[in-house]
């Protein structure tokens, strides 16, 4: 039994270190691990400029990699509690599900993948079940604790030209423009602002309702 807690306890403690380094490799790769990496895919004379070049990739292709992982773990997860709903609504009521939505509002795939990309973004910060996606008509929100007061973003994908709606400390918001949904990433900063003022805010006054401009 003790032999069993002792292994246990340096287990975890060999775990928590590894963590730490990795966790340190993501926010500042090494000389080594870049050089680890840089071996698999180059195969030319490792120069000082080759090596500041590869520290760079490595360290965007790290991070890259941690969301991609984070956000197909919170899609999967969103996939089977949708499915589950659904299933259960179902069985509930007895109808068809496609006959009952008559509000013409349908949640997009790429309104989804926005969702999944500001989940994952924000799992440092808040538990991801917190964040909840509402759809509309004209814009699909993205809220906090599913109140329409906490807007974190809302979501213009109706059109060719896609725009991100980002919101300051007093709920103004500005529509930014876009061309792939991997942009999101670029304004994780402000989505982090965004929660920010509301973990802190106890204002109640909502966001005012907006109609997609045409462009």
């Amino acid at each position: 039994m003790i032999e069993e807690i002792l292994s246990s306890a340096s287990e975890l403690k060999y775990t928590k270190e590894m963590k730490k380094i990795l966790g340190e490799e993501l926010n500042s790769p090494s000389e080594e691990f870049v050089r680890f990496f840089t071996k698999q895919v180059y195969s030319g004379k490792m120069t000082k400029r080759v090596k500041e070049d590869f520290k760079d990739i490595t360290h965007r292709a790290f991070k890259q990699f941690v969301n991609e992982k984070i956000s197909d773990r919170l899609k999967s997860a969103l996939e089977q509690e949708v499915d589950g709903a659904a299933q259960e609504i179902t069985v509930l009521e007895g109808g068809n599900l496609e006959e009952e939505k008559d509000d013409g509002i349908v949640t997009t795939d790429e309104e989804i993948e926005g969702f999944h990309i500001v989940r994952a973004i924000l799992h440092e910060t808040a538990d991801p079940e917190r964040i909840a996606l509402k759809d509309r008509k004209s814009y699909c929100n993205v809220l906090l604790d599913n109140n329409v007061r906490k807007p974190i973003c809302r979501f213009y994908f109706d059109s060719k030209q896609k725009y991100v709606g980002f919101f300051d400390e007093n709920k103004a918001e500005e529509k930014v423009q876009i061309d792939r949904l991997s942009d999101i990433y670029n304004y994780a900063e402000k989505l982090k602002a965004t929660l920010g003022y509301y973990e802190g805010n106890t204002s109640s006054e909502a966001p005012p309702e907006k109609s997609v401009s045409s462009s």
